[in-house]
């Protein structure tokens, strides 16, 4: 099996084995709730493409670790069916209708897009000079292939150690290409790369989804779905494979949904499907770990206690505080410094970055609110905030949404005003990029927020 009917198996493999295992992780409670369906078909595919990348890995070096991952998926699927297959969401009425337009709607996008990918090269930017090459290089020499930085480069004894700049980027979505390629045949820039549709089609069911489980009506999940997807930057990036923001911003919002829903449900398998989400994030880019750390802190802030909530944020404050008055924190482990001070920061993973003020927010502002960037949805958003800051502190849903907006708004604030980082959005190279790791969650979490027409356990509509 290669070329396109070997591309079609490795997703489609990938995607019921995912989803199987999801089904299994969730509880029996959820699984005759409208959205569950839609939500294991929408976290499966991210998570079985996660659990392939973490096996090739496991195996880089062997000639047969495309059938490793192979074995991986077969045991997951086990698991899947051993726990029963979950059971339709069988919507009745208007939902059933509204899912099968959403579906029509879906089709010609998807379509366009699949002839898209498979006719235009790969953009001759990060995605073909950082994120293809190792995928590349372990298709062609070997998946046991080490990538070091230049100094090391220079340094290594060893012939078949490579250089790259991007040496220290993690490596999960590109062994998970190289997966791609292995059913491919050859490395086909095209075909490997056909799974940035199907993240696509996973943001869209985990949006409707995860809005009906958390008790939302289904016109009101539709709507919002429709507004989400098909907002002009998030569809360009499921044409623009190679990067890896569509997935990360894709798997924000699914980790927050996830986290809604265990808020409320507060059941163990809930809050593995979460965690797994939260690891998926550190292995899919650097800023990953970020966005992990800003979803686990809202969720313990979000907690039902507001005491907890409260006592939680009164000690983030003055563990800030302290940090800051005694100038940061130095010490070496492992043979390396890490330091994180308000004038440095230099940590294993994240790399090193000097703060300094340096006021980019003008060429900020103009990409998302001028530029052919922008996009009246984003706006929406910060207004819909705005109103919804008046009700419903006491509510955990209500403290995770802001705490999300909060903590991921000063993360993209610091990067782009206090690191070198900033040039990014002076070139407006990364503008939009690194704000699609917020913008689905945060859009998706405000509307979450304001609609009180549907209640968890309300009749479907």
């Amino acid at each position: 099996m290669s070329g396109m009917w070997g591309a079609l198996w490795g997703i489609g493999v990938t995607w019921l084995a995912g989803s199987l295992l999801c089904a299994g992780l969730l509880p029996f409670a959820l699984r005759e709730r409208p959205g569950f369906a839609s939500t294991t078909l929408a976290c499966g595919f991210l998570v079985g493409a996660a659990l392939v990348g973490a096996i090739m890995t496991l195996a880089a070096g062997s000639p047969n670790d495309y059938l490793w991952a192979q074995g991986g998926l077969i045991l997951a699927s086990a698991f899947g069916l051993a726990r029963r297959p979950w059971q339709s969401d069988a919507p009745g009425g208007d939902a059933r209708w509204l899912v099968i337009t959403l579906t029509l709607l879906a089709l010609p996008t998807v379509g366009l897009a699949v002839v898209e990918v498979l006719q235009r090269p790969l953009l001759g930017w990060d995605a073909w000079t950082v994120w293809s090459v190792k995928p590349k290089t372990w298709f062609g020499a070997g998946s046991g292939i080490e990538f070091v930085g230049f100094p090391a480069w220079l340094a290594a004894s060893d012939p078949l150690v490579h250089g790259t700049p991007a040496w220290h980027y993690p490596e999960l979505i590109g062994r998970y290409v190289l997966w791609q390629a292995r059913w491919v045949g050859s490395w086909n820039e095209h075909l490997v790369h056909l799974p940035w549709i199907p993240v696509w089609l996973s943001l869209m069911a985990g949006s409707y989804g995860l809005l009906r489980l958390n008790g939302r009506s289904a016109g009101f999940a539709g709507i919002v779905t429709a507004l989400l997807v098909t907002a002009p930057f998030i569809a360009m990036h499921m044409v623009l494979p190679g990067y890896m923001d569509l997935w990360t911003g894709t798997v924000v919002l699914l980790a927050c949904g996830v986290f809604a829903v265990w808020l409320d449900q507060r059941r163990a398998g809930v809050l593995v499907l979460g965690l797994v989400m939260l690891a998926m994030l550190i292995g899919i880019k650097v800023e990953g770990l970020i966005w992990a750390g800003i979803i686990g802190a809202a969720v313990v802030f979000a907690l039902p206690s507001r005491r907890v909530a409260l006592g939680g944020l009164a000690a983030a404050l003055v563990l800030a505080t302290g940090w800051w008055a005694l100038g940061g924190i130095e010490m070496a482990l492992g043979g390396r410094p890490w330091v994180f001070s308000p004038e440095l920061i230099d940590l294993p993973y994240i790399g090193r970055f000097e703060l300094a003020f340096t006021n980019r927010l003008a060429p900020f502002a103009q990409a998302l609110l001028v530029l052919p960037n922008w996009h009246v949805l984003g706006v929406l958003t910060g207004i819909g905030a705005l109103i919804g800051l008046a009700s419903g502190f006491g509510t955990p849903r209500y403290r995770l949404c802001y705490a999300v907006l909060v903590l991921g708004a000063a993360f993209l604030f610091v990067l782009f005003n206090f690191t070198p980082a900033g040039i990014w959005a002076e070139n407006l190279t990364a503008s939009n990029r690194l704000t699609l790791h917020l913008f689905p969650a945060a859009f998706w979490l405000v509307m979450l927020h304001l609609d009180s027409a549907a209640a968890s356990g309300e009749r479907e509509a």
